[in-house]
Formats: structure tokens, sequence, C-alpha cells
């Protein structure tokens, strides 16, 4: 998630913001001031990046919901397929 957030902070950000971002983001990690990280998180809560993250695997999570249902309604009940149909869900609450 943490890489669609970027992806669309830089689609949504300012010039002035992405030159920052991706300056920031082109160093080592070993060299990155916390300011410059809490700049980019600010600037991820400012754009909506988070709930746009959080929506689109909300999204994704519920076409696997579709896709797992199709296949497993194929299947004899079972542990195995149980698990199968769940694995979307438990996806999206464990993050």
């Amino acid at each position: 998630k943490r890489t669609l957030m970027l992806i669309r902070l830089l689609a949504v950000c300012g010039a002035h913001e992405r030159e920052r971002i991706v300056a920031t983001l082109s160093a080592p990690r070993r060299e990155r001031a916390d300011d410059d990280v809490r700049y980019i998180r600010a600037r991820m809560d400012h754009h909506g990046c988070i709930d746009y993250a959080r929506q689109f695997a909300h999204g994704l999570a519920g076409a696997a919901q579709h896709a797992a249902a199709g296949i497993c309604d194929a299947l004899p009940p079972s542990r195995d397929r149980d698990f199968i149909a769940r694995l979307p869900t438990w996806v999206l609450e464990r993050a």
C-alpha cells in the first residue's frame, strides 16, 4: 500500500512538493531526515493518499471475494475452501 500512496501523492502534488518528495526518496534511507519523512506523510494526509489506497484495497478485496466465491462454490465444503473464501477479508483486517 505504501507504493500506491506514493504513486498517488506524486500524481496529485504540486511541482514544489514533488521536487522535495523525489529528492527525499532518492536519498539512501539512512540519509533521510526525519523532517523530510514527516513532510511526505503530511502531504499524503493532505492529499488524501492514505484514504485513496484504502479504498483501492477494498475494491481489490471485493473483486477477490467475488472471484473466490465463484471458485469456492464449485468445491465441496472443507476447511481449505473456507480459508480461501475468507482470505480477502483477512488481508484487509490485518492491515
